[in-house]
This record gives structure tokens, C-alpha cells and sequence, in this order.
């Protein structure tokens, strides 16, 4: 049995670019204490707005 499947991304890039941008901003005034926030964010972001489909070929 092999199963195929894909992701789908949901989110929306102009939402991830203003709030990326904004949060470089508040780190470079901030002098980098926003940093890891900054990591974190984006990893949240792309892993709260993202499906799995998967297909088995078997039809089951």
C-alpha cells in the first residue's frame, strides 16, 4: 500500500510579511531581545496554517 499526500499552506503572505517586518523592527530596537519571539512566531505561523492531505492508492 503507498499513500501519497501534499501540503497545503492556508496562510496569508501579506500578513506574514507585515507582522515579519514589524517584529524586525521592535528587534532591532529592542537590540535583539526579540529574537527568539521572533523564531518562535514563524515557526507558529507556518505550523498553525498548514494541512496535511493525504491519498491512499489502495482507495481505503
Amino acid at each position: 500500500m503507498q499513500s501519497r499526500g501534499r501540503i497545503i499552506f492556508t496562510g496569508n503572505f501579506w500578513e506574514y510579511f507585515i507582522m515579519s517586518l514589524g517584529l524586525l523592527v521592535l528587534s532591532v530596537i529592542t537590540l535583539g531581545i526579540v529574537l527568539p519571539y521572533w523564531t518562535y512566531w514563524q515557526f507558529k505561523y507556518f505550523f498553525a496554517n498548514m494541512e496535511i492531505e493525504i491519498e491512499t492508492a489502495g482507495g481505503t
